[in-house]
């Protein structure tokens, strides 16, 4: 888990160890571009990008950050809040999210897709 809110990262260690899972948690704060996943690369199962892309300063940046980590077949799935964020907005997140290479297997939501590093991309 990586978000740039220390109390947000407080309350998911706290839920996990309520639910027995912080052993498989891993929680990490954020700075802008820098989510510090470095450590990571080629690494990472599944990445949530919970209604916060659109306050990354540099979305190509931080979606390369995403890109790296993910081992390949990785799923990145990314959802944005109405309130924040147009549709034409999310237009711009699909298709910068295809220029970093990845490839979208869920289209269903206007503000909500599902994307996946490619099994022979190396990045």
């Amino acid at each position: 888990m990586v978000d740039v809110q220390q109390a947000m990262l407080d309350g998911v260690r706290k839920r996990a160890e309520k639910a027995g899972v912080s052993g498989i948690i891993d929680c990490r704060l954020a700075d802008g571009n820098e989510p510090c996943l470095e450590d990571l690369k080629q690494n990472v199962d599944f990445i949530p990008v919970i209604h916060m892309l659109h306050e990354t300063p540099d979305q190509h940046e931080f979606l390369c950050t995403m890109h790296n980590a993910l081992k390949p077949g990785g799923i990145l799935l990314v959802i944005e809040p109405g309130g924040h964020v147009s549709g034409k907005d999310f237009a711009e997140v699909r298709r910068t999210a295809k220029e970093v290479g990845f490839r979208e297997i869920d289209k269903s939501g206007k503000l909500r897709a599902v994307f996946q590093k490619p099994e022979s991309v190396r990045h």
